[in-house]
């Protein structure tokens, strides 16, 4: 019997990177370096844009409705250039947890995060040797909820060995990943460790 017909499909940002603490300080900066306001409902005001799965561009119209686009495709560009070079830790005893899952499971990530910041977080972490396969926007320009990001998952999947009904998602948002897995009808698991939903709110 193959061992790895079940799938585990990971979040990556508050769901194996402990990333929610440190990504408000790269916004903070980023904001900082292109002279944007940082009030003090700053940090409320980014993880309501987290918590509503927003695209990158909506998500700082969200916090600067007045700014002028340019100035915010400036930030943009910045706050993508700081967190490229940032070093995220994983959440204690995940590599150990990962290590377990791996002998039974077939692993793979589902981020709105893009790849070139992407790839060196799991790497820099040590996890590359874990997982299968890891889905971007990049693949189809396209983000969670969207069901369209879970095209080449099916496919990587599919390819493993491991038929769609034993896919199951872990993530750490309702708006992006239990929403994405009540529309296509799948096994989900939440992780609250990084805090942009609560217990309560799922």
């Amino acid at each position: 019997m193959n061992k790895k017909r079940r799938g585990l499909c990971f979040d990556l940002d508050g769901t194996i990177l402990d990333s929610v603490k440190e990504s408000r300080k790269c916004i903070i900066k980023a904001a900082e370096s292109c002279m944007l306001p940082t009030g003090t409902d700053l940090e409320e005001k980014i993880t309501a844009g987290w918590k509503r799965s927003l695209g990158n561009q909506d998500f700082a119209l969200s916090i600067w409705p007045r700014e002028t686009p340019e100035k915010l495709r400036a930030f943009l560009s910045t706050w993508e250039e700081i967190d490229c070079y940032h070093n995220f830790d994983i959440f204690p005893n995940t590599k150990e947890a990962l290590e377990k899952l791996y002998v039974y499971f077939c692993l793979g990530i589902l981020t709105n995060r893009h790849l070139q910041s992407a790839f060196p977080q799991i790497r820099k972490n040590g996890l590359m040797l874990f997982f299968d396969f890891i889905v971007t926007p990049d693949w189809i320009n396209a983000r969670k909820p969207d069901p369209e990001m879970m095209g080449p998952v099916f496919q990587k999947f599919e390819q493993a060995g491991v038929p769609r009904q034993n896919i199951i998602l872990i993530g750490d948002t309702l708006a992006g990943d239990w929403q994405l897995a009540q529309t296509l009808k799948l096994e989900f698991f939440a992780v609250l460790a990084g805090g942009i939903n609560s217990r309560e709110e799922f």
